[in-house]
């Protein structure tokens, strides 16, 4: 009888584990689980920067840099630390007043686990080809409030 619970339990085990991966169920925790994607859209002020949605597979940053003819150049400002998952609304506060018609980018970067940003620690996210998740945008006349 002893013997027959333990078969029982390893064919049930077995069973499970043949589901999950017919389902294509990752048990990897690393953060390819969900494709990273960034919206910033249009902005319309020169204060700080609207990260419409990032979609993170793991905590980070979303950081900007300016545009140079396609390739990021001088960081222009950081968000804050946040989770992983679905995020909308970010703000980044530029280093510097941002220009009309200025061009930037931003790029997500997965945090190394200090919460801190840093561009020579924290990792560019990509996405499931290897490339870097980025978006441009160019910063409008400013709307009076």
């Amino acid at each position: 009888m002893r013997y027959q619970n333990y078969i029982i339990g390893a064919v049930i085990a077995l069973t499970i584990i043949f589901l999950l991966l017919e389902q294509n169920v990752s048990f990897d925790n690393t953060a390819r689980s969900i494709e990273p994607k960034l919206i910033i859209g249009e902005q319309k002020t020169i204060n700080y920067i609207l990260i419409q949605d990032a979609l993170m597979p793991a905590p980070g940053f979303v950081a900007v840099f300016q545009n140079l003819n396609g390739k990021p150049g001088l960081l222009v400002g950081v968000s804050a630390y946040f989770p992983a998952g679905d995020n909308t609304s970010l703000v980044v506060l530029p280093n510097d007043k941002l220009q009309i018609g200025q061009t930037v980018m931003a790029a997500m970067y997965q945090d190394d686990g200090d919460k801190v940003f840093d561009q020579t620690k924290d990792r560019v996210a990509v996405d499931s080809n290897d490339k870097v998740v980025f978006d441009e945008m160019i910063v409008v006349n400013e709307i009076s409030q």
